[in-house]
């Protein structure tokens, strides 16, 4: 039986997995940290970039 998780959990790890994007793509963007909380924006509310 799958474990049920509670909001708190879920937000925690979305908040890792999300630093894990934003290290990986500082290594390709290199200093547009403006641009890549913008990106994250568009993405996360399915808007455009």
């Amino acid at each position: 039986m799958a474990k049920t998780r509670n909001l708190g959990e879920v937000l925690q790890e979305f908040k890792q997995q999300r630093l894990v994007m934003q290290q990986e793509l500082q290594k390709v963007i290199v200093g547009q940290e403006d641009v890549i909380e913008q990106l994250f924006a568009a993405i996360f509310t399915r808007g455009h970039c």
